[in-house]
């Protein structure tokens, strides 16, 4: 609200009292009812002023590009990472449906009657180490 309203003037007047000090005060002086206002400049700031606010500014707006820079760095970082970590999400998906398949497939082979006992029992038993390895390394880790 300060910065929106407008700057409020008000007049001083320059009195010299009877001991001779010098008086600023915002109403005539007593007994020189012809006095006038000082003429006062607004308040500009220097050379030096503006100089180090320009440095500053600058300085200020580099700072904000290296931050930017660096959230723009992070995000191509994480973007890489969820893609990286994504595939081997899959990859191991595809490993874990091959281990089911692959049992599927060997006790399928293993209801065969026709081969024989010993044999049917060792297919079995590869079966059951593929499901143990799939429940092991697939259904452990989530």
């Amino acid at each position: 609200m300060c910065a929106a309203s407008p700057p409020a003037y008000a007049e001083v007047f320059k009195c010299k009292q009877g001991d001779g000090k010098v008086v600023y005060q915002d109403y005539p002086c007593k007994g020189n009812p012809n006095s006038a206002p000082m003429d006062l400049l607004p308040d500009q700031p220097t050379y030096r002023d503006r100089v180090t606010a320009y440095e500053r500014a600058a300085a200020e707006r580099e700072f904000v590009q290296g931050v930017e820079a660096e959230r723009d760095r992070n995000k191509a970082l994480a973007r890489v990472e969820e893609s990286s970590r994504t595939k081997v999400a899959v990859r191991n998906d595809e490993q874990c449906n091959d281990y089911t398949a692959k049992a599927d497939r060997i006790e399928k082979q293993a209801r065969n009657w026709w081969y024989p006992f010993h044999y049917r029992e060792q297919l079995r038993n590869q079966a059951r180490a593929l499901r143990d390895k799939y429940f092991r390394e697939c259904l452990g880790s989530r």
